[in-house]
């Protein structure tokens, strides 16, 4: 081929010479130019239309491939469609020096390729988890080899049921294609977790919902069944109903239960993981040694297990007195944390001293909390009642906006330093939350502390904090009105009367503007909350000149009530007031 090449642009050189040697001789030099190059320009023209042709002709019939070509491409997707239970022939492949090419020309994606999604959501990080090999090999086998569709993990608050969670879902996310992790802590509503979980599994096509819940569940059932769908809700006993009925859920969440019940009961690929306190009627329901759908209820660490945990924090103590300590608090990991660190500062690592004196004193994990707290600085203090307050994970720019006085990021992460080393906050890369347990002794501390102050006139708590966050997300501020202004008004209620209560309510925000006019304090919004949760008539109450924060004032009727040069930054009303007609500079 190359020889045919070289022939051909020789025989063209030596055309072109002979004939520019004749031209030149005929014409003369000055007239055989011009001839040639006007020769040139017609060669060039019909060489080009000709190119131009042949690549339109190329274009509109294509060459079939070789019949060499053909085979190999035949016989690589014969051999990709058997069975994997032919080993030979596909081994045959992979070790075909001719592979390479293949792939590059048929570009099959390769098995390495395939794509494994992850939305983590609160997921806490793992690093290691003591004693609970059994646990996690029981649970991996249920999902793996018995396909169960609904699984529960059990137990008593702290006991461990979302770091086993969390391990489990480590071990097993590569045989999924999709890991989707929420914590129902805060109850959020059924339709935002499930839109979110719909957005992600099938990759941000899904942004609408059908009306009817099964409509919703059924859709999601389909994405179930097209890929391998691992859903974990963290928390569910956040969406159960206290008091005698156990296992049903709060007014407004029975799409929960449905959902899990579906889950249970359709045929699918996939898996729905939950963790709760209490156990849900649908499990309850469903569950069976031979069933699709299994519950496991975790017990406290054995002893040996629970010394494991405690190995760094430098206890003193024979091997019966370390037995009596963990099996004094079952075994419970947050207890066992909570109590060493009171050990270290109170008893000077001595176990034995403290199961002598101070084993009465700490009888649960609320009482080792009431000790840790009591040791705290101010601004350890601040801190996690904001965190209570806050109800999910915050970073350190929105802790120190909460904040109502100057405090450095330094002071800050070195509270939030000593905080995590007292094992009562939990951290992430950017972001800081409680321990479930802890964030409800928290919070009813938070309320007895508040209601203490407005019984005595004292505000200390009550101009630092708020008792709900008027722009905070919607199932958030239900939340804090659930957990921290209703509970808050009733006790008060109970300790005033409603008329009494109105009046000192009057006699605070006087206080209030004689002492701290325009001082940065959540207390009026405090009061203003606190009357309309109380129902009072607000005709003619005075906030003029106050720093209003955090009030929550959608749907609330305001008649004559006096905001004038008041900061209602941070509060929520229904509208806007309006156009902005003037700004003045000062």
């Amino acid at each position: 081929m190359m020889g045919v090449l070289v022939s051909s642009v020789l025989l063209v050189i030596l055309i072109f010479v002979v004939v520019t040697l004749l031209v030149l001789s005929s014409q003369g030099v000055t007239q055989g130019i011009n001839t040639l190059t006007i020769l040139s320009i017609v060669v060039g023209f019909v060489v080009s239309v000709l190119s131009l042709l042949v690549s339109f002709l190329q274009w509109h019939h294509p060459k079939a491939p070789p019949a060499s070509e053909e085979l190999i491409a035949a016989s690589f997707f014969q051999t990709s469609s058997r069975s994997t239970s032919e080993p030979p022939q596909s081994d045959v492949f992979l070790n075909d020096p001719r592979r390479e090419y293949i792939e590059k020309k048929i570009a099959l994606p390769s098995a390495g390729q395939m794509s494994h999604r992850f939305d983590w959501g609160e997921a806490p990080h793992m690093n290691r988890l003591y004693g609970r090999d059994q646990e996690l090999a029981t649970l991996k086998h249920w999902m793996m080899d018995d396909s169960c569709r609904l699984v529960a993990i059990l137990g008593m608050g702290g006991i461990g049921k979302t770091s086993l969670a969390a391990t489990l879902v480590d071990q097993v996310q590569e045989h999924y294609d999709y890991v989707f992790w929420r914590s129902l802590h805060n109850a959020p509503p059924f339709k935002r977790i499930l839109l979110e979980c719909m957005q992600f599994v099938s990759d941000q096509q899904q942004t609408v919902l059908p009306e009817e819940v099964d409509s919703q569940i059924s859709l999601l059932i389909e994405y179930f069944r097209t890929d391998r769908c691992l859903l974990v809700l963290d928390n569910v006993e956040s969406i159960l109903q206290g008091g005698s009925q156990v296992g049903h859920y709060r007014e407004g969440y029975e799409g929960y239960g449905r959902l899990l019940q579906r889950i249970g009961e359709s045929r699918h690929q996939s898996c729905l993981l939950v963790t709760s306190r209490e156990k849900p009627k649908e499990v309850a329901l469903l569950e069976g040694e031979a069933a699709a759908t299994r519950s496991y209820h975790l017990v406290g660490l054995q002893p040996g297990e629970g010394r494991e945990i405690l190995k760094d924090k430098g206890l003193q103590g024979t091997a019966h007195t370390w037995e009596a300590l963990i099996t004094h608090y079952g075994g419970n990991p947050l207890a066992l944390k909570l109590v060493a660190q009171v050990i270290r500062e109170v008893f000077g690592s001595e176990i034995t001293a403290f199961l002598t004196d101070g084993e009465m004193l700490f009888r649960d994990i609320r009482d080792v909390l009431e000790q840790q707290v009591a040791r705290l600085s101010a601004l350890e203090e601040e801190i996690v009642y904001w965190l209570a307050i806050e109800r999910e994970a915050i970073g350190l720019d929105d802790l120190q906006e909460d904040i109502v006085h100057l405090v450095s990021k330094g002071a800050l992460q070195e509270a939030l330093r000593s905080l995590r080393r007292r094992h009562l906050i939990e951290t992430s890369a950017t972001s800081f939350t409680l321990h479930p347990v802890i964030m409800e002794y928290l919070t009813d501390r938070f309320v007895d502390r508040m209601c203490e102050e407005l019984r005595t006139g004292t505000m200390v708590l009550f101009e630092r904090h708020a008792l709900l966050k008027a722009q905070a997300k919607d199932y958030i501020r239900e939340s804090q009105h659930r957990l921290i202004l209703l509970p808050f008004v009733q006790k008060l209620l109970t300790l005033f009367g409603q008329e009494a209560l109105e009046q000192q309510c009057k006699r605070l925000l006087a206080t209030l503007r004689e002492q701290h006019d325009h001082h940065p304090s959540y207390a009026a919004g405090n009061v203003l909350n606190l009357l309309i949760q109380v129902g009072c008539a607000l005709r003619g109450y005075d906030f003029s000149r106050l720093v209003v924060w955090q009030a929550s004032l959608q749907g609330v009727v305001l008649p004559e009530v006096n905001f004038g040069h008041a900061n209602l930054a941070k509060s929520m009303f229904t509208d806007t007031f309006g156009s902005i007609l003037s700004v003045a500079f000062s």
